[in-house]
């Protein structure tokens, strides 16, 4: 039984190392990506350290401002009352700085031109934050980085109240 059990740990060490060589060298993704974590991670500092045009006439942010203004035409065809939700990265809430700030800030401006509700949780993930520290927003970056049950029950709670609180909780048809 013992000579058994080793045989399937010696096995499943196999496939593992197996499995992590194929995504280091590219032959298998994850998410969808076209490119290999190692492009990935070459990749990265490159574009975080590439000058990028941030003006206010900047192709990204028309292409970002087009964005916004489809999402609010489509929910409103459909019924829907829209909300343009502004969700800040780790770097914002644990530093106080990132290059996306910019991006929040454009993107609400944008909605209060075109007329569509936004929910910024810049200033309750930071409230949170600072109050729970042993409830992180967010998991590990080395297993993604996206938001934990924490952080979404957080955004849902906000969600919620900014919906009822504005008036655009509607009662679902029987």
């Amino acid at each position: 039984m013992y000579t058994e059990f080793c045989d399937l740990v010696r096995l499943s060490q196999n496939l593992t190392e197996k499995l992590y060589a194929e995504y280091t060298s590219g032959r298998k993704t994850i998410g969808g990506w076209g490119y290999s974590y190692a492009f990935a991670a070459f990749a990265e500092p490159i574009i975080n350290h590439s000058i990028r045009d941030r003006s206010e006439g900047a192709l990204g942010r028309r292409v970002l401002a087009a964005l916004m203004k489809r999402f609010q035409n489509q929910d409103l065809a459909e019924g829907s009352i829209p909300v343009w939700l502004i969700l800040p990265d780790r770097d914002i809430v644990e530093k106080g700085l990132s290059k996306y700030g910019e991006i929040g800030e454009f993107s609400e401006k944008v909605a209060g031109r075109i007329g569509l509700a936004v929910l910024n949780m810049n200033q309750p993930f930071r409230t949170y934050a600072k109050q729970k520290q042993s409830s992180p927003i967010w998991r590990p970056k080395d297993i993604g980085g996206h938001l934990s049950p924490t952080g979404h029950k957080l955004v849902a709670d906000h969600l919620y109240l900014y919906i009822s609180d504005n008036g655009l909780l509607r009662q679902m048809p029987d």
